[in-house]
Formats: structure tokens, sequence, C-alpha cells
């Protein structure tokens, strides 16, 4: 939630459904695989959001994409997210 909080543009909350009401796997952009299920997909293309990508997504032990493109995101990467692989795609 707090990565929602740091992310949420003027239009971010029509795009982004996160919230404790709502199942975690009904969130929209958000993949989950594995077993327990863990976040493995943050798809937030082109949804409005503003901000800096927050430093908390560096928590995400069994992320393996991200795709924020096409949104208003200001600052660099963050060091916690450094260490993640990168593709070309």
């Amino acid at each position: 939630m707090e990565s929602r909080d740091t992310l949420i543009g003027p239009t971010a909350s029509s795009h982004l459904n996160w919230d404790t009401a709502i199942p975690i796997a009904e969130w929209v952009g958000v993949g989950l695989d594995g077993s327990p299920l863990r976040v493995q997909i943050l798809d937030l293309y082109e949804k409005g959001l503003t901000g800096q990508i927050p430093p908390a997504l560096g928590d995400l032990a069994e992320l393996r994409r991200l795709d924020a493109r096409r949104n208003q995101l200001t600052g660099g990467i963050p060091p916690e997210l450094a260490s993640y692989p990168t593709a070309n795609t």
C-alpha cells in the first residue's frame, strides 16, 4: 500500500484498484506465481502514475518484471531495484 500511495497521481486511482478490501490476486497490473504466491510481475504501463519509483518495490524478492513505461515518474531507479536483472525486450 505504501507503493500505491507513492505512485498514485491524478489519474492513477482510475487505473489501479489496489485496496486492502480487494484480494491482491485481483489487483490491476499485479501478477502472482509460485507457492506460496508472490508478486512476480508489476505491469504498470500507462497507468497515470506520478512521483518516484518507491524503494519498497525492492522488497518484492520474487519480482521478475516491472513495466512502468508511459507514466509521469520522476527521479532515478532506486538502489533497492538496482540488483534486479535487466532484459532487452
